[in-house]
């Protein structure tokens, strides 16, 4: 029963939270044994009542249950009052020191113990004074330590008061703890030990009889846990590493006991099959210091859980503390990669329909099984597209409640204009996102993702991945010799106007009066996702390469051309949220395949795969067709379900919250512009002479046959569009000018990839009249002749309505 008593005071003394522990988890012990001719007096047994061992018996078996419980390396010491032959102070003994205090060894304390005999007198001052020597002796003036005296009966040797002895060692500044343990003591022997256990801070328990013991130590001196832990009914598999929105343990723990609960640990461990660690935990253990009796402190852990861990998992968290026993609570949860909107929180928990908007990263190009069909109308069998369910929409949403409007390679252009994609023209975006929005099937949310393609980055990446260097100096006709990295960040950040064009106007097709009253009320949530790091940071050590030789320069390109495009795409949403606008940005969607699934690690869960060069040859680039080309860097389906995935981890972020939004934007079906007419072809063939909205021809050679070519204008930096070299490597095409062209003379550029990788530039000058240019006088030449025909009798509104539709 001692036994139990004892253990009770190795917690030692409350050690604040920012106190530093020279022991580790261990404070010194050091047990001041009563071995007086009284402990030869003999006890009965709990139950019977009849007499089974003297204390000294109960004492020895309850030191050495202790000095077992401790185990080796525990820092202990062991004296024994008045003791065999021990040094004496002013003929009083001050204590045999039995275990010299140190680390602990087990079998020379053991033996120490079993010679332990009663005889002498009670010289319980000197001992305690002695004991609190040793301790400073032993560990120096600024170590906490923790005394257990036991001892039954009043002190009889000795010049100071014993509760003086103790209050002299409190004032000395030695930080000591003393415990103490009265057997079967009453009066002036019973006040003196709760004295001392007052003036150094520690505790009394007097123990009337051997049978509570147990009792005593239960409710007056052990520290006591309990756990509650609240899990998530399933775990869902997260991609990426952002620290947003990933499943959370919650655990409250309590300190039940009567005394306070020192240096407590909880810890959250996550195993298969028995295997621990097998989902990450990214903060294991936490460490939670002194709590005080009668408390609970609140701790939430977040999980990383990925696909490649599914089924049946074992979670288990384990509360520990110095003075208490271990508090466990385990169970088992199922780890699904399983995608849908009831996963989703924020902004867009509740949205039943989606339309997807924008280029190849919002199509689905790379994910296999493509419509062979538009979804808005357009029997574009030949068209290049490539939209596809398995995009990150269609991954939580499914097909039938995802519109998809986004088309591999648009630029900003082709939300405004169509867009020449194969064979056939697709629809400018905003048209079609704009008779959803007033339809009956109106979405509840849009997608976006914009301007990768006016910054070139496929043409840039393809080219560094199958071709020659991308990272050396490349010569373009209107600049003249220009480094690769100096040309590529400027065309990174020079989207930033045109993607920021597109938002508000996607804002405007989806939440303008009009729209709000077809759908019954509000506005539709727009959410930006800016491009997935589809590279490493940094290549493996020892490794100049990651396929086909992409090497680090290579890297450093391509990784900092897609940092400055996606800085320029969040800054035009930033611009519009700013606006007061429903515009969100899913910047976790940017390290969705970080760490370990870029296309450098390739797997179902990276990327399109990249041929290897045995497989392609010397001269790669020419032996991948168009298809496979247009494929390339581009996620899998199981890719794009880990972008999908970071879409549900954000959506619980504070970056997900609803944002109040203001006023009404407007929308204008000017703002899109529809075909060339056939004005501007008859009258400015060459299109070297035209104005702001008008149009402008497009012929040069000299390109890889069946890649997209992009049409940029300088120097008010912007895209056109994009067109398709033929099998010979020439383009041509009709792009119109945005109406808000400056006048005067312009860069017209045709940038692609040359047939040996490197980039090539065709360029030619066009004068951008003031409006009422060239397209207006021939409409005011063919009036005249109509007039004089006799043909324009019709009434004023058709002739502001054939303005219009040349607008």
């Amino acid at each position: 029963m001692l036994v139990g008593f004892l253990a009770t005071f190795l917690a030692g003394p409350a050690v604040a939270d920012d106190t530093t522990d020279p022991f580790g988890l261990h404070t010194p012990i050091l047990v001041v044994l009563d071995t007086s001719g009284s402990m030869n007096e003999q006890v009965p047994e709990p139950e019977t009542q009849t007499v089974a061992m003297t204390r000294i018996m109960a004492a020895r078996a309850a030191v050495l249950d202790l000095v077992g419980s401790l185990g080796a390396g525990q820092s202990f010491g062991l004296i024994a009052y008045p003791g065999r032959n021990a040094p004496q102070v002013d003929g009083c003994s001050v204590g045999r020191v039995e275990v010299t205090p140190g680390a602990l060894d087990v079998a020379s304390a053991s033996a120490a113990v079993r010679r332990l005999e009663p005889d002498g007198e009670t010289p319980t001052g000197p001992a305690l004074q002695n004991a609190a020597d040793q301790l400073r002796d032993t560990y120096g003036d600024d170590t906490t330590g923790v005394i257990v005296l036991v001892s039954d009966g009043e002190s009889n040797c000795g010049d100071i008061p014993v509760c003086d002895v103790a209050k002299q060692i409190r004032d000395s500044g030695l930080d000591v703890q003393v415990n103490t343990v009265g057997l079967e003591l009453e009066g002036a022997a019973e006040q003196e030990m709760q004295c001392i256990a007052d003036a150094t801070g520690g505790r009394y328990i007097d123990v009337a009889a051997r049978d509570n013991l147990t009792d005593a130590i239960n409710e007056s001196a052990h520290g006591a846990l309990s756990v509650q832990a609240t899990a998530p009914d399933k775990l869902h598999a997260v991609a990426g590493t952002s620290q947003d929105g990933l499943p959370t343990f919650t655990v409250a723990l309590g300190s039940t006991g009567r005394v306070t609960a020192s240096d407590v640990r909880v810890s959250l461990v996550i195993s298969v099959d028995g295997n621990p660690g097998a989902v990450l935990v990214p903060r294991p253990v936490r460490f939670l210091g002194n709590v005080d009796t009668g408390t609970t402190q609140t701790v939430t852990f977040a999980v990383r859980p990925e696909a490649e861990v599914l089924g049946d998992v074992t979670w288990t968290v384990t509360a520990t503390a110095r003075n208490a026993s271990p508090a466990i609570v385990t169970s088992n949860i199922t780890l699904s990669d399983s995608l849908s909107p009831g996963q989703l929180g924020g902004v867009l928990e509740g949205v039943r329909t989606v339309a997807v908007v924008g280029d190849s990263y919002s199509s689905g190009e790379g994910g296999d099984v493509f419509y062979q069909d538009d979804t808005e109308g357009f029997p574009d069998q030949d068209s290049k597209c490539h939209r596809t369910a398995n995009t990150y929409a269609g991954q939580i949403w499914g097909e039938k409640e995802t519109t998809i409007i986004a088309c591999s390679g648009a630029v900003t252009a082709d939300f405004f204009a169509p867009d020449q994609s194969g064979d056939m023209k697709v629809r400018p975006q905003l048209l079609a996102l704009r008779d959803l929005a007033i339809s009956k099937s109106s979405p509840d949310a849009v997608f976006l993702t914009i301007g990768g393609n006016d910054a070139g980055f496929g043409g840039v990446a393809t080219r560094c991945v199958i071709g020659a260097r991308c990272d050396v100096s490349v010569s373009i006709g209107y600049k003249g010799v220009r480094t690769a990295t100096a040309d590529a960040l400027e065309n990174a950040m020079a989207v930033l106007p045109d993607v920021t064009d597109v938002i508000r106007a996607v804002d405007a097709a989806v939440n303008d009066r009009t729209a709000q009253r077809a759908r019954g009320g509000g506005v539709i949530p727009i959410i930006v996702l800016p491009y997935p790091q589809i590279l490493p940071e940094t290549l493996a050590a020892g490794r100049d390469g990651c396929v086909l030789g992409l090497g680090t320069a290579e890297l450093a390109l391509l990784n900092g051309f897609e940092n400055a495009l996606n800085a320029a795409v969040t800054n035009a949403a930033y611009t519009v949220a700013n606006e007061d606008r429903p515009v969100y940005v899913v910047n976790d969607v940017v390290n969705a395949f970080q760490p370990n699934h870029t296309a450098c690690e390739g797997g179902d869960l990276s990327f399109v795969n990249i041929p290897s060069t045995a497989e392609l040859g010397s001269s790669a680039v020419h032996f991948i067709d168009a298809n496979e080309r247009q494929q390339l860097l581009h996620p899998t389906a199981d890719g794009y379900a880990a972008e999908a995935r970071t879409i549900i981890a954000w959506s619980h972020s504070n970056a997900a919250s609803e944002q109040k939004t203001t006023g009404t934007p407007v929308w204008s079906p000017q703002v899109v512009e529809h075909d060339v007419s056939w004005l501007d072809k008859v009258f400015a063939p060459g299109g070297a002479r035209t104005q702001a909205g008008g149009a402008t021809k497009v012929d040069a050679d000299g390109f890889l046959p069946e890649t997209t070519v992009i049409i940029r204008l300088h120097s008010s930096p912007r895209v056109l569009g994009t067109v398709t070299a033929d099998k010979d490597g020439h383009v041509t095409a009709w792009e119109r000018l945005p109406a808000g062209v400056p006048t005067g003379q312009h860069t017209l550029i045709a940038e692609g990839s040359a047939p040996d990788g490197t980039t090539i530039a065709v360029t030619r000058t066009i004068t951008v009249m003031p409006q009422g240019g060239p397209s207006l006088y021939a409409a005011l030449l063919v009036g005249v002749l109509l007039l004089g025909a006799g043909l324009l009798a019709g009434p004023w509104r058709s002739s502001k309505a054939m303005t219009r539709s040349r607008s």
